[in-house]
């Protein structure tokens, strides 16, 4: 779950924060008080922090991911939503276990006009 979070972040619009110190991040000056936008997409494929990470690798370790947040600002909902996850992706590959894409996946349209990231429609086969 945490690899899919990591490379479909599904929250493109960033979340918003106030800086509470004066920091430089990457050579650039942030005081306390100024609005800040933190965009998990990105952070979630910081080449620092995850090796080749345009690259969707299920046997990746990808715990550290910032899909739902970190520290105070974190999703209370997260654990739900792994659950859910965990419990639909199963039960989907028991009930149909050559489910596979019924297209190439470079022809899939991804939605960018709406806060929410997706797929426009997903064919299928099994």
């Amino acid at each position: 779950m945490e690899e899919i979070l990591r490379y479909l972040d599904v929250t493109h619009s960033g979340k918003r924060r106030v800086a509470t110190e004066d920091i430089v991040v990457n050579g650039q000056m942030i005081q306390a008080g100024d609005p800040v936008v933190v965009l998990s997409v990105s952070a979630n494929r910081d080449s620092s922090k995850f090796e080749d990470p345009n690259v969707f690798d299920l046997r990746r370790d990808s715990r550290t991911q910032v899909s739902f947040g970190y520290g105070p600002h974190q999703c209370i909902g997260q654990p739900l939503a792994r659950l859910e996850m965990q419990i639909m992706f199963t039960a989907l590959l028991e009930r149909f276990p050559n489910l596979e894409l019924a297209v190439p996946v470079e022809s899939l349209e991804f939605k960018g006009d709406s806060l929410m990231y997706g797929v426009k429609e997903l064919p299928v086969r099994w």
